[in-house]
């Protein structure tokens, strides 16, 4: 476990639109990634200010430093721990940790990203390709959410989808799958009165698991536009 104090000169001055309390504690799962620190860059925009990041490995990559040094710029604690969230265990034990780390904050909401590509086209299919995409995305949002809810009326929860669950990716079928079940415990969530949402996501023009195996031309070529995240919040589709 790594924990951190950052002291910055980013001042919060509107409303947060997250609904982001000073007060909550907010874990990221996949909140090591390219995407994972843009996204907690944006809930430090929005008002967090103690967030716990996940990934498998707890580290943040060489070539994601610039990312982490400009969520470091803000006035936030940060708590790195590694976690596969597809273990029950580990995430039990995750949560009981940042319980006990962070007795002045208490958990209030969750982003949802972990993610795992192991691509194969449909003949060659395995049991170990669904496990690896259902793993990740499916039962690591159960085992999050049965730990958080146990504990705490979550004030949001936050699913990373993608349109491969409406659209499908060729040699993706596993990943498609995964997401599709993702939007499905969404679905039967709210319809329990709980304040959640998935998000199928389009590709990402700069960043993530569509920026690095080159689907982003290939979507492009299909007529599907990419998000940027370099432009102002809300982001943009091109």
């Amino acid at each position: 476990m790594q924990r951190a104090q950052h002291i910055g000169k980013v001042v919060l001055t509107q409303p947060s639109r997250m609904g982001c309390r000073a007060d909550g504690t907010y874990l990221l799962s996949g909140g090591l990634g390219a995407l994972g620190l843009v996204t907690a860059e944006m809930m430090a925009e929005e008002g967090a200010k103690s967030m716990v990041l996940l990934s498998r490995r707890g580290v943040v990559n060489h070539d994601l430093s610039e990312a982490w040094k400009r969520l470091e710029s803000f006035d936030i604690e940060i708590l790195i721990n590694a976690c596969d969230v597809a273990q029950s265990g580990e995430v039990e034990r995750l949560v009981t940790s940042v319980t006990q780390s962070y007795p002045s904050y208490t958990l209030r909401g969750f982003m949802h990203l972990a993610a795992v590509l192991d691509d194969a086209t449909l003949p060659k299919l395995t049991q170990k390709h669904l496990e690896s995409a259902y793993g990740a995305k499916v039962w690591g949002s159960r085992h999050l959410h049965m730990s958080l809810k146990s504990r705490v009326a979550l004030d949001f929860m936050v699913l990373f989808s993608s349109t491969s669950a409406l659209l499908g990716s060729p040699g993706q079928g596993n990943y498609s799958a995964a997401n599709a079940a993702l939007d499905a415990y969404a679905r039967y969530w709210k319809a329990m009165c709980e304040h959640v949402v998935s998000v199928q996501w389009g590709p990402w023009r700069e960043l993530g698991m569509a920026a690095q195996t080159g689907a982003v031309q290939r979507l492009k070529a299909q007529g599907l536009g990419s998000i940027s995240n370099t432009a102002p919040w809300p982001l943009q589709a091109i």
